[in-house]
């Protein structure tokens, strides 16, 4: 009887399981090639998605940064009565501020920010910065508009940078977007005593 039971046993297959042929290759179902790719296509869409991110959270801080730099040159205006670097060469004293000749470019009170490119200081290659450019941001940085500091430009100070040189961080601050530097302009002479 136990012989019985035992073959019958081995001989009752379970409906679900296939038997075994050697010709037939086991692989993936369409189902898990599916999971698969979705699985692969998730992961690819959220690390697009994540530069996206990034690349809009560099660009705020920048606009953050500007503004914060035009809120900071509006409460200069109201507060001194002219334009960083352009406040005359007597509120500049009057306000403990750089002193200032009053000349074209030099602090002279026209609204315009002037640049005082001194002779020969045009090379190739560089850029140039001096009078009221300068000056703009050593008196945001002394009135404590801005956090950067900038105690080394003077009115008649004109000096010609290469691009990327280490002297620009000590006259101008570098942006927050891809590390440039914020140079000001808005109009002016290129040599003291032309017009504007």
């Amino acid at each position: 009887m136990e012989n019985f039971k035992h073959n019958r046993a081995s001989s009752i297959e379970h409906p679900l399981r296939r038997k075994a042929c050697p010709n037939m290759r086991r692989g993936f179902t369409l189902i898990e090639l599916s999971i698969v790719l979705v699985i692969i296509g998730l992961i690819i869409g959220g690390i697009l998605v994540g530069k996206d991110l990034i690349e809009a959270g560099r660009i705020r801080k920048q606009i953050t940064q500007i503004e914060a730099l035009q809120t900071s040159v509006m409460a200069f205006k109201l507060k001194y009565d002219g334009m960083p670097g352009d406040v005359q060469a007597r509120k500049a004293q009057q306000f403990g501020l750089q002193t200032r000749s009053g000349g074209l470019g030099q602090g002279d009170g026209n609204g315009i920010l002037q640049n005082v490119k001194l002779w020969g200081a045009n090379n190739p290659g560089t850029r140039a910065l001096g009078g009221e450019l300068a000056l703009f941001w050593r008196d945001l940085s002394e009135t404590k508009l801005i956090k950067e500091e900038f105690h080394t430009a003077t009115e008649s100070w004109s000096a010609d940078f290469t691009e990327g040189a280490a002297e620009w961080d000590l006259y101008i601050p570098k942006s927050e977007l891809n590390k440039n530097y914020i140079y000001t302009w808005s109009g002016g002479t290129e040599e003291p005593g032309a017009s504007p």
